[in-house]
């Protein structure tokens, strides 16, 4: 009885644990020479804007780059 306790304390504990932590994923830019540059290209050949009112289709690359590494689509893009 004694280990079956053990064993919901401790699923409990680290329950409680991993709800307070950040959610994973987050990117912080640090350091000298840090940049972030953003590339927008539309789905419709021709397309320069994004389309007032209209559904449109368009990729979107982030590049996050520093004096060490670079890191592509480190963000996410929420619409809603």
């Amino acid at each position: 009885m004694a280990k079956k306790s053990l064993k919901y304390f401790l699923l409990l504990f680290f329950a409680l644990i991993l709800s307070v932590l950040p959610p994973p994923g987050e990117v912080h830019a640090t350091g000298a020479g840090s940049a972030v540059t953003t590339d927008v290209r539309y789905g419709l050949s021709g397309q320069t804007s994004s389309l007032v009112a209209q559904k449109e289709s368009y990729y979107v690359t982030n590049t996050l780059s520093g004096t060490t590494s670079t890191l592509y689509n480190p963000f996410i893009c929420i619409f809603g």
